[in-house]
């Protein structure tokens, strides 16, 4: 998919904003696949705290980062949302240089379900694991809490693998559309501007 030779490029995704998304790429598949080893409860824990600190940077980086990493410029209806769906199922959707309205709720859910990953994880390592912040900050964890954390960390997980999907299946849809590979603009942080 090459771009127009008529319109020029513009940078649309920050470093910051490639890093989180390709550190973040590597360290949920990481995470995943330690998870499924035992004897790798180490390195899980290491990866989910680095997820953490990838999450907590894109947070800040969305009230302060460059103008399309900033949250406050990818919010959109879910009237707007639903239109753009429409759109895209019709083959005429409207081509957006940063996020599309689908495109920003997939990743406030995704970051919505991140954070409830790791949310668990660290009520996990607190309450089997007898470590980690929790812990360190003399937070009990009951073994209801700490079961119910158990079971929504494995479930949240299966949720999220079909939101990934779901992702991944909208950035195929948005470059045959739009005739621009959306993982090279992931990677180079640059898009047409027309």
């Amino acid at each position: 998919m090459q771009p127009s030779t008529s319109s020029h490029e513009i940078l649309v995704w920050d470093l910051g904003v490639r890093i989180f998304h390709w550190g973040l790429v590597l360290c949920f598949a990481l995470a995943y696949l330690t998870a499924n080893f035992a004897g790798f409860d180490e390195v899980h824990t290491c990866i989910g705290y680095a997820i953490i600190a990838l999450l907590i940077f894109r947070i800040v980086w969305g009230f302060f980062g460059s103008h399309y990493a900033r949250f406050r410029n990818f919010i959109f209806t879910p009237k707007e949302i639903l239109s753009d769906i429409i759109e895209v199922s019709q083959n005429r959707a409207k081509r957006h240089i940063g996020h599309t309205p689908p495109g920003s709720a997939m990743i406030f859910t995704l970051l919505i379900v991140l954070l409830s990953i790791a949310g668990t994880g660290l009520i996990l390592e607190a309450w089997g694991e007898f470590s980690g912040p929790l812990w360190a900050m003399q937070i009990s964890i009951s073994d209801t809490v700490g079961a119910l954390a158990k079971e929504l960390h494995e479930e949240i997980v299966d949720i999220i693998l079909i939101l990934i999907a779901l992702h991944i299946l909208g950035v195929i849809v948005a470059s045959i559309q739009h005739k621009e590979s959306l993982v090279k603009a992931m990677i180079t942080g640059k898009k047409r501007s027309k």
